[in-house]
């Protein structure tokens, strides 16, 4: 069985907020995401906000590409949330760098 290396990344993008940033007002974090397996790259997005205190998490997914029938584009969607979700765990988001922007 070969070992595939995948490599990561993600970036910030935009940061909205009102108030603290640490800790209270709404905030708003848009990020890059990156994901190779040296077979395919995929970039996409992840919306995170904070509104009184409480967090939420969205994908942002564009140039999905259209597919021959329902069950390819399904599929190819189930691809592109796996590659997606390990990019995702592979980071820490508690830790937002101010510095990237």
């Amino acid at each position: 069985m070969a070992y595939i290396m995948t490599q990561t990344k993600v970036t910030l993008k935009t940061l909205n907020n009102t108030g603290s940033l640490r800790t209270e007002g709404a905030l708003t974090c848009t990020y890059e995401l990156s994901h190779n397996d040296m077979k395919v790259i995929m970039d996409q997005g992840l919306k995170l906000e904070r509104t009184n205190g409480q967090w939420t998490a969205e994908p942002i997914i564009t140039d999905f590409p259209n597919m021959p029938t329902s069950h390819d584009a399904a599929q190819k969607l189930a691809d592109w949330m796996e590659k997606m979700a390990v990019t995702i765990r592979a980071h820490d988001f508690s830790k937002i760098n101010f510095d990237e922007l």
